[in-house]
């Protein structure tokens, strides 16, 4: 399943947004993580580009929109995008989470969402580059589109601290919608699933 868990010229490539920085609220790994673990309705959006998704692998449950179809994306009507990108286009109200390599063009991204009107968006800061939960998801450094693709970095997995993590979603009023109370969708790892249990289904 899926996790359910605007407009500027272009995406940026290495450089940092500045024009969106003093406006994106981060989200920690350990945050992500514990979201995902309780089974925390949200939209876990990857923008990263299609030749990354497939080379170096996915956080588990994540949609995919590439952040330079973004803008367009958003314009769609729901039943355009549904069918273009193989998910429920997110509403003003939901939880979206955005993340890409490291966050730079995740930034730029919750900026588009932002000014699209979607209101509780946030950028999983290390991006899947300090993901390291099981092995599913490599580390890489940056290349453009048409370089030879880098190796992927030899990391060792880490477990994320479950007590911070959930002590970072209480403190951003994000623990709210606990699974199965009436209206949550989350189809995350499942509720009270154990952070053991979460990184073994990880890989």
């Amino acid at each position: 399943g899926h996790h359910r868990c605007a407009l500027l010229p272009c995406p940026p490539g290495n450089s940092a947004p500045h024009q969106a920085a003093a406006a994106v609220r981060y989200l920690s790994r350990d945050a992500v993580a514990a979201l995902l673990r309780l089974g925390q309705s949200c939209v876990l959006l990857d923008v990263r580009r299609h030749d990354e998704r497939a080379l170096y692998g996915a956080i588990r449950g994540s949609v995919h929109v590439p952040a330079a179809l973004l803008p367009a994306a958003l314009a769609l009507d729901p039943p355009t995008f549904q069918a273009t990108y193989r998910f429920v286009k997110p509403q003003a109200g939901d939880l979206l989470v955005v993340h890409s390599r490291t966050g730079t063009r995740a930034a730029w991204a919750a900026q588009v969402c932002t000014d699209a009107g979607l209101q509780r968006v946030y950028v999983y800061k290390q991006g899947t580059y300090g993901w390291r939960v099981g092995t599913a998801v490599k580390s890489y450094r940056a290349y453009q589109l048409g370089e030879l693709p880098p190796d992927p970095e030899l990391l060792s997995p880490e477990v994320p601290d479950e007590a911070a993590g959930l002590q970072e979603l209480s403190s951003l009023g994000l623990l709210q919608y606990m699974p199965g109370q009436p209206g949550s969708t989350g189809v995350g790892a499942g509720p009270q699933q154990t952070m053991q249990a979460f990184i073994a289904w990880e890989h």
